[in-house]
């Protein structure tokens, strides 16, 4: 399994949170920082200031709003490749995938992006790109409306 020594923020809560803080004790990862649950500002701050930010869904959630507001921060997604998270992330162009449960893949597409920070940056104006052209307020405003003057007109 490849390591990495870089910053690892986990932010939130869960069922996995005490082994996985127990399993960085025991093996000295005192690069893993545990921030539990943060006020939804803080979280954009954090999500906003990192290289990428991963995503290891191992269901397939219809959409990952993590991951939308990652990309709408330019901060691209290592994600798994299951669901609509595999989707936004195909779509987007805004991340990298690895299969569910390799979790070597998943730091392989991390420790890329950390060695080609160039890259990282040009996948997070890309998937910043596609945030604000296709899940916008905006853009979600014009979809409703179209649906609401579809209902209209095919009730007349």
């Amino acid at each position: 399994m490849t390591k990495t020594d870089q910053p690892i923020h986990i932010i939130g809560n869960g069922p996995e949170l005490e082994p996985l803080q127990q399993y960085c004790q025991q093996n000295d990862f005192d690069h893993v920082k545990f921030w539990g649950k943060l006020p939804h500002h803080e979280t954009l701050d954090l999500l906003g200031s990192v290289v990428c930010t991963i995503v290891p869904s191992q269901c397939g959630e219809t959409f990952s709003l993590v991951a939308a507001e990652s990309m709408a921060l330019g901060t691209p997604v290592v994600a798994s490749n299951v669901g609509g998270l595999a989707g936004l992330i195909k779509q987007s162009g805004g991340g990298l995938l690895f299969e569910p449960k390799d979790f070597d893949g998943a730091v392989k597409a991390v420790s890329r992006l950390l060695e080609f920070l160039y890259e990282a940056e040009k996948i997070g104006e890309i998937g910043k790109r596609y945030v604000s052209e296709h899940l916008s307020l905006k853009q979600s405003s014009k979809q409703l409306q179209k649906i609401y003057e579809s209902v209209i007109k095919n009730k007349r």
